[in-house]
């Protein structure tokens, strides 16, 4: 599965249909996972492949977003900016849309989790 999601990822040009915020909460989620499978005494392969995946995860990030480091302050800030396919694209529009939708039912749900 690693191997299929590095070809597209290496071939893709255009974040057009793709959802960068989906993209950065995949990557976030996947960090967590791996967090916490560390912090439960996991068996080492269980954890070599989570921290694999993680490691693509964000590396999928840096493709789908520009990633800059800000050194203007005491300690060093990440700052994510569009690409320009994405920009350019409907996409940007219908991921805004589908992220307020998702917001409206989703922030309820986790009070009432908590």
């Amino acid at each position: 599965a690693f191997k299929n999601d590095v070809n597209f990822w290496r071939k893709n040009k255009s974040m057009e249909g793709l959802s960068m915020r989906t993209i950065v909460i995949n990557a976030s989620c996947q960090l967590v996972i791996f967090f916490y499978l560390l912090d439960n005494d996991t068996s080492w392969v269980v954890l070599f492949s989570s921290g694999v995946g993680t490691l693509i995860e964000f590396w999928k990030v840096t493709k789908a977003c520009k990633v800059e480091v800000d050194r203007s302050g005491r300690l060093p800030k990440l700052k994510f900016s569009h690409r320009e396919s994405y920009e350019k694209s409907n996409t940007r529009e219908y991921d805004e849309i589908a992220s307020r939708y998702l917001s409206y039912a989703l922030y309820p749900l986790l009070l009432c989790y908590a």
